[in-house]
């Protein structure tokens, strides 16, 4: 989900999800250093997590859009995937892709273990949770947000607890 400017449609979908509790997470796009940001990544709120891609060194990936409104990165270097075996040549039900699309899935996936840990988490909570605990960036790398995920710190410490979190079950 993405597109180089905004939206009216998808910018009243993504207050209409945040509005009703959902977590929102987008990529930030594969123009490296010379695109300009992407939508709904880039809207101007809380809680619509912006994610860039990092490679296996934990640097920024060249191709990974890069500007303010980026909040976090993940990995987005050669990720393997499902895929539908067949399509595009491919003869098995596994790819290896890459972009900040296949970053977004990690960022999306650590916002729901942290709901499942409490589902009273509201979506600026819980982006504000997967930023404050990324693993920082050295500061002369900009555009790329506070840093890249770190799932376990994000569960590990809940807000206001100081302590390991405990699974509501």
């Amino acid at each position: 989900l993405g597109a180089p400017s905004e939206s009216r449609a998808v910018t009243d979908e993504v207050t209409t999800a945040v509005d009703r509790g959902i977590v929102v997470v987008a990529a930030a796009g594969n123009a490296g250093t010379d695109g300009g940001p992407e939508y709904p990544a880039a809207l101007l709120t809380t809680e619509v997590l912006a994610v860039g891609a990092t490679d296996a060194n934990d640097a920024p990936a060249d191709f990974s859009s890069r500007y303010p409104e980026v909040d976090l990165s993940a990995p987005g270097v050669n990720v393997a995937s499902a895929f539908p075996r067949g399509a595009q040549g491919v003869k098995s039900q596994y790819a290896r892709w890459s972009g900040a699309s296949m970053a977004t899935p990690w960022v999306a996936g650590a916002a729901a273990l942290l709901l499942d840990f409490d589902d009273q988490l509201g979506p600026a909570v819980v982006a504000q949770r997967l930023v404050d605990t990324a693993v920082r960036f050295d500061p002369s790398i900009v555009g790329m947000g506070s840093g890249r995920l770190d799932v376990a710190a994000a569960i590990d410490c809940p807000e206001g607890t100081g302590k390991k979190g405990k699974r509501k079950r």
